[in-house]
């Protein structure tokens, strides 16, 4: 998908199999804006569903599904390609002669208008200290997908709005207390350190984490059995 799932796709979801609604995030939200307060198990639930209904009708081919982006896959998509190690625990260690950079390049502030991130207009519930000074994007909660421009591959706010859950697990050592804790990618809403939105970030959360600045967003990949080849 180009845009995170909305709140009128989960709606429908939540319509057709009884689930239980997530509970509201206590700002307003229109049917555009990226529904949150889902956990990891929740977005695998919606593109089960997605799948299932999509092929009954058509849509999609029968080896075509659904599902959550793999951790490379994502860091593909804001061209971070040269990475070093196999986990996302991995990835977010120092590496030598490893430069942090932003979806917009290597400039802080970003410039107005970049994506949805802790702006000045968030002042009406937020301290000074924990919004970007002299950034303006003019939502100061969630904003409907698509609202800002979408980068290189055509694919809107990876940079913020609502951080979004990928299907690994975060990794590391045995001795690591998290090492089995979801990823989610990307910055939010809140956003507002020069860390949280460089295209590297990684957040590690239990996977049924529920929280009003996470979403998701989902890949349709194609799972066609091999053909043979001629002896």
């Amino acid at each position: 998908m180009t845009h995170e799932v909305r709140v009128k796709d989960f709606q429908e979801f939540l319509k057709a199999t009884g689930r239980k609604a997530p509970a509201r995030p206590g700002f307003p939200q229109g049917e555009d804006h990226p529904v949150v307060n889902v956990s990891r198990q929740d977005a695998r639930a919606f593109a089960r569903w997605l799948t299932s209904k999509e092929r009954a009708l058509g849509l999609i081919d029968q080896h075509d599904s659904y599902r959550l982006p793999k951790d490379e896959e994502w860091s593909s998509w804001v061209r971070l390609t040269d990475e070093q190690g196999a986990s996302p625990y991995e990835k977010t260690l120092p590496h030598e002669n490893s430069r942090e950079a932003f979806p917009w390049g290597y400039s802080w502030p970003p410039p107005d208008k970049t994506g949805n991130f802790a702006d000045q207009s968030a002042l009406i519930y937020l301290p000074s200290s924990r919004v970007i000074v002299g950034y303006n994007d003019g939502q100061p909660y969630t904003a409907p997908v698509k609202t800002f421009p979408p980068n290189h591959l055509g694919l809107y706010d990876l940079e913020g709005n609502v951080m979004e859950w990928v299907d690994d697990s975060y990794g590391g050592p045995e001795s690591l207390p998290i090492r089995n804790y979801g990823v989610a990618r990307g910055g939010s809403y809140l956003s507002f350190r020069p860390k949280q939105l460089t295209t590297s970030i990684r957040t590690p959360l239990p996977e049924n984490t529920r929280d009003n600045a996470l979403g998701f967003r989902l890949i349709l990949s194609s799972e066609r059995p091999a053909i043979p080849t001629a002896p």
